[in-house]
């Protein structure tokens, strides 16, 4: 079972890996900001994201510049992308939230983010605090609550916390809400795991006799 979750994990570790959004019209950033922002970037596309962190903090520290809202969260997004590859997954997940917390992050902006923080928390191995913020998305009512990636992560963090009831429910969902082309190998091992955990074995066998048909290279 142990591995099944720690496959779902780097699923998820996947979804995380997004950049922030292009400043438009309503949210410019300064020559000044850009000339340093962009030597942040360059950082992370040389992968030495202990610099990044560094640059980072200095221009949030020192006073040197003042920072509009969306200057700041775009540096508290580029940071907490830092922190997760080098494995500080919590203070990912706060920077994260500081960004949401400027007010300067759109709707799906938002969604985005505390999707983030989810994720991070689940693959932290805290399932109550993931939990916790999935319900917030849920609660909020966005529209991509029905995505199936969205609904995937939740079963895999329901799964984490052995709730196999919610679990299964909202594998259903993810059934309900994906065609056959959307689901993954390590979907279907995830639910007919969740069936097995949830006294459905008659779903599980019937989600692993799919599984082999569609994958059979699949381990």
């Amino acid at each position: 079972m142990k591995r099944i979750l720690q496959s779902a994990a780097a699923a998820a570790a996947l979804l995380f890996v997004t950049l922030p959004a292009q400043a438009d019209d309503h949210r410019t950033m300064s020559d000044q900001f850009m000339h340093h922002v962009q030597a942040v970037f360059e950082y992370e596309d040389k992968r030495q994201y202990v610099a990044a962190t560094q640059y980072i903090n200095t221009m949030l520290h020192t006073g040197d510049m003042e920072l509009s809202s969306y200057e700041r969260a775009t540096l508290l997004q580029s940071r907490g992308r830092s922190y997760y590859a080098l494995d500080l997954l919590f203070e990912a997940a706060a920077d994260f939230q500081a960004a949401i917390d400027t007010g300067a992050l759109t709707e799906d902006e938002v969604f985005e983010r505390r999707r983030n923080i989810a994720q991070l928390h689940y693959l932290g191995g805290r399932y109550a605090t993931s939990i916790a913020a999935y319900e917030q998305i849920l609660e909020s009512g966005h529209p991509r609550t029905g995505e199936g990636r969205f609904l995937i992560g939740l079963t895999q963090t329901y799964a984490g916390a052995e709730d196999w009831e919610k679990a299964s429910e909202t594998a259903d969902a993810f059934w309900a809400a994906t065609a056959e082309d959307e689901r993954s190998a390590t979907d279907y091992r995830l639910l007919a795991l969740i069936y097995e955990q949830a006294g459905d074995t008659a779903r599980a066998e019937d989600i692993t006799r799919q599984r082999n048909e569609l994958f059979p290279d699949a381990r």
